[in-house]
């Protein structure tokens, strides 16, 4: 009996995009990191975003996005390469995509006042799509505009210096 009444109930959640819904997630996963950015992350409203666009997971996309330091010590430079390795493997394997999304949204300046922008996130899914719930995300992993949530703490660590 109980059964039969749940079952309406989490069917309405799902069909709502309330639970499983790959695209809230993504939004969800880009909106946290852009809010760490924000001089006003309370402000934050999204205004619209667009539908998830996949991409093939390429080594060529890998290497852009993680260049060498042509002044690595030694470890950096195995590091580096083990790491293209996998990404070389990843590119055989073909099942994993480079999500991209646009998100439009709001938020108040350092003055209060509302400004508009936009952001591009992307994301590297280790499947076919990016996950459907914002926890399954590694916000390491996400990059606003560019940049992963490390990039850009360490761009701020840097403006102090």
């Amino acid at each position: 009996m109980k059964k039969i009444m749940l079952t309406p109930i989490i069917a309405a959640l799902v069909l709502s995009g309330c639970i499983g819904n790959p695209k809230t997630a993504f939004v969800e996963a880009c909106s946290e990191i852009m809010k760490d950015r924000l001089k006003s992350p309370s402000s934050y409203q999204v205004l619209d975003s667009s539908d998830i666009l996949y991409e093939p997971f390429t080594l060529e996309y890998w290497e852009k996005n993680n260049p060498m330091d042509k002044y690595a010590d030694l470890d950096k430079v195995k590091f580096w390469q083990s790491m293209r390795d996998l990404a070389e493997q990843q590119e055989k394997n073909g099942n994993n995509k480079v999500a991209k999304i646009i998100i439009k949204y709001e938020a108040k300046n350092a003055y209060g006042t509302p400004i508009a922008s936009e952001m591009l996130c992307k994301y590297e899914t280790k499947g076919p799509e990016v996950p459907s719930d914002v926890d399954d995300f590694n916000l390491f992993e996400v990059h606003v505009n560019g940049m992963t949530k490390s990039d850009w703490l360490m761009s701020q660590i840097k403006k102090i210096r």
